[in-house]
């Protein structure tokens, strides 16, 4: 329940205040759903790779990571969802 009601919070505040956007909800919630999706896994697996292949430390790992998935979902939603 938390990732969902984070998910409907972050796609509100985005579509009104980040990007302002004027375009139909049903679309844009759709590829904003998406774009969440895709970035969890992006989020996930690099995660793995880093800590488990490259046995790069957690924190740092997460750093980059994090850093990796926001430009991914922001790039996509800017051009894309938004």
């Amino acid at each position: 329940c938390g990732a969902l009601a984070g998910t409907i919070v972050n796609y509100i505040l985005h579509y009104f205040y980040t990007f302002r956007s004027r375009k139909d909800h049903r679309a844009t919630f759709a590829k904003f759903w998406l774009i969440a999706e895709i970035g969890w896994g992006i989020n996930a697996g690099l995660l793995f790779f880093n800590v488990q292949l490259f046995q790069i430390a957690t924190i740092p790992a997460q750093l980059t990571t994090t850093a990796v998935t926001f430009l991914f979902s922001f790039v996509m939603n800017r051009r894309w969802t938004f």
